[in-house]
């Protein structure tokens, strides 16, 4: 399925709210979590800040005056607002990394990291159907191998296989840098 633009998505979501969340959800969640992880170091606690910004959407009319030019920057400087009261709040703040070296992408153009995790989005994309289900259990959704294997109807072996296979057939496509970034945000 082909993302929307952020125009078609802010259209979407003043027609059908429930709709244009889904897909600002689709399109967002997985790079503004990295993000959120580069802030506040805890991958669980940026997907935790991600959905209650969702939430926060949802629940108010936040984007009723933001334009198509300035979302994508509306939802990063959210999110790392989030992650910053975060770390505030649970007093992190002094083992927090250096926050000049956090730099908020471009309006229009995309981050490096945000880049390189789309990069990587798609050639998940274009995988076989069971590898590309097994790393997307396993890698996106952080589920244990068995848990794979009974939901695939597969042996936990076959999970295994299917993600080696899968993993070669990344690094193969994706450029050193780029890998860089696709294994730290995959790791377990």
């Amino acid at each position: 399925m082909k993302k929307l633009t952020d125009e078609a998505i802010l259209n979407l979501l003043r027609r059908d709210k429930s709709q244009g969340i889904r897909c600002l959800f689709d399109k967002y969640y997985v790079s503004l979590v990295v993000f959120g992880e580069q802030i506040v170091k805890d991958r669980n606690q940026s997907e935790d800040l991600v959905q209650e910004f969702f939430v926060r959407l949802w629940t108010h009319d936040y984007l009723d005056n933001v334009q198509a030019t300035d979302l994508r920057s509306y939802l990063f400087r959210s999110i790392r607002n989030s992650s910053l009261s975060s770390l505030k709040k649970n007093d992190s703040l002094k083992e927090a990394v250096d926050l000049l070296d956090i730099q908020l992408p471009e309006d229009n153009n995309f981050s490096t990291n945000d880049r390189k995790v789309e990069l990587a989005l798609r050639e998940i994309e274009k995988l076989p159907e069971r590898t590309r289900k097994a790393i997307q259990l396993v890698m996106l959704e952080r589920k244990k191998y068995q848990e794979v294997a009974d939901e695939m109807e597969i042996s936990v072996n076959t999970v295994k296989y299917l993600l080696k296979e899968g993993t070669k057939k990344l690094r193969d496509r994706l450029r050193d840098s780029e890998m860089e970034l696709f294994l730290l945000f995959f790791r377990k």
